[in-house]
Order: C-alpha cells, then structure tokens, then sequence
C-alpha cells in the first residue's frame, strides 16, 4: 500500500512541477511575444506565488487521495495468486 501512495505522490509532484514550468513559459511567451507582435505592447508579470504554492498543493493532495482506493485494492490481494495467474 505505502508504495503505490508513494508512486502517487511521486507522480502529483512531477505533474504539479511540469504544468507549473509550462504554464509559466507560456504565459511569458504570450505576454511578451504574441502581445509584443499582435498590439504593439505588452504587460508587466506578477505571477502570484501564494496562489500557485495552494495550487500546487491542492493538485499533490487530490492525487495522493486517488491514490488510496487502488493502493487498498492492492493491499487486499494475494500477490502470489495474481502473478500465477499472469
């Protein structure tokens, strides 16, 4: 049970990290970029950093809690029975 918690923990962190980096390259590209090129201007960027630490947090959360019902799953099975079947 700890290690599929743990692989889920793993897994909400990774995603929580790459949206974080591409969500923020491509606001800056949009900001300074495509408005640069599209109107002429562009506008200063203030990225809220509580917000995104909250964000950030509620997304490793909600995906070590989706890790519980097949860690539980797992746990109730007999591992020898599940690989001779395989």
């Amino acid at each position: 049970m700890r290690g599929i918690l743990t692989e889920a923990a793993f897994l909400g962190l990774l995603a929580a990290l790459v949206g974080l980096v591409l969500g923020l390259t491509l606001s800056l590209l949009l900001v300074f970029v495509v408005n640069k090129q599209s109107f002429g201007w562009t506008i200063q960027v203030h990225p809220p950093g509580e917000l995104l630490a909250g964000a950030l947090l509620l997304v490793w959360s909600v995906t070590v809690l989706a890790g519980l019902y097949p860690a539980r799953v797992a746990a109730r099975m007999n591992a020898i029975e599940v690989i001779q079947e395989e």
